[in-house]
């Protein structure tokens, strides 16, 4: 199939371009920079790919990427928990969301892919994100309230018999990108700081990039009607994360535990010190999700597609290995790839 690619560029439309073109479809970009996509057509090996240039929320830039093609597949988001982000997110994850969406319905495209994100279910009414899931009433943050936005464009759609796919995703970690992802970077910093400040609830939920991009390559298939996929992948409570870090680092992990209140309260100084633009390991909206994570139940997604997701430790290790190369992270700080 031809498929209309938004978010190409990005840490997961990069590797959904290679899989698509592996998988033998011919996928169409839309892009702000013809030389970004140009990299990651070198970065993954690819061809360079056909693209229109432009925005999400132009209309006339989605219409020219939509003509000629058979499916599209919207993947461009704004991620980050910053106020300051409120303009760029709206712009993005709702009206962009909401333009290609309904320009690819006004078409029938068949399918009409959205990925999503696991924020918009939580917190999960059964302690257990599921796909199909109800929207949060109360999303945390501004990312996730313009998701939850978004969301409901495509809901509708599917409620009016559009063959809409939704993917719900969790975090996203793996190698390979033009630039750095939120997962990528966070891993950075958590690394770079002599103690780990950790909540004692809660943990972390993460897959693999290029476990998505299979998933979501697999999806484009005709005639299947709206459906939902949660790839919500491996979850780990904070003991567990710790035991993680120090086996793919080969080295000893530090951190110190708080109460979630005050967990919570760091976060608040984290949105402070973004206000004045300086750097701080936290915010409050990413403490109040990283106590609160929950495991989900993605059974139906890799029996569906006959998938196992890799590794953590896996993904992990390669991850490190990539932030290493591209000198985001000092090699001292993982002794196990020496």
């Amino acid at each position: 199939m031809r498929v209309a690619v938004t978010g190409g560029t990005g840490f997961t439309g990069g590797h959904t371009l290679k899989k698509l073109v592996d998988a033998g479809h011919e996928p169409v970009a839309l892009v702000r920079s013809a030389e970004k996509l140009a990299r990651v057509s070198e970065l993954h090996q690819i061809p360079l790919i056909d693209h229109v240039t432009g925005d999400v929320s132009d209309v006339k830039a989605v219409s020219a990427l939509l003509d000629g093609c058979d499916a599209a597949m919207h993947i461009a988001a704004v991620t980050g928990t910053q106020i300051r982000k409120i303009p760029s997110l709206k712009a993005t994850n709702i009206d962009g969301t909401r333009i290609v969406l309904e320009e690819a319905a006004r078409r029938e495209m068949d399918p009409i892919i959205y990925v999503s994100s696991q924020s918009t279910l939580h917190p999960p009414p059964e302690k257990l994100y599921m796909p199909s899931g109800p929207l949060s009433d109360e999303p945390i943050g501004v990312y996730a309230q313009s998701k939850v936005e978004g969301e409901r464009h495509a809901r509708k759609l599917q409620d009016l018999g559009y063959p809409v796919v939704i993917v719900w995703p969790s975090g996203i970690v793996g190698p390979n990108d033009v630039g750095i992802s939120v997962a990528a970077s966070g891993i950075a910093r958590l690394l770079n700081v002599p103690v780990l400040p950790l909540p004692k609830t809660g943990g972390i939920l993460m897959h693999d990039v290029r476990d998505l991009a299979e998933v979501l390559t697999r999806c484009v298939q005709k005639d299947r009607g709206p459906r939902n996929y949660g790839v919500f992948g491996h979850f780990y409570n904070w003991d567990e994360t710790k035991t993680l870090l120090r086996d793919v680092t080969g080295r000893k992990i530090r951190s110190f535990q708080f109460s979630d209140n005050l967990f919570h309260g760091l976060g608040h100084i984290g949105d402070l010190f973004d206000l004045l633009h300086l750097p701080f390991p936290l915010d409050y909206s990413t403490a109040q999700f990283m106590t609160g994570l929950r495991p989900g139940d993605d059974l139906k997604t890799r029996q569906e597609f006959n998938i196992d997701w890799r590794p953590l430790e896996d993904s992990f290790f390669d991850t490190l290995q990539w932030l290493v190369e591209q000198g985001y992270l000092k090699s001292r700080k993982v002794p196990s790839l020496h």
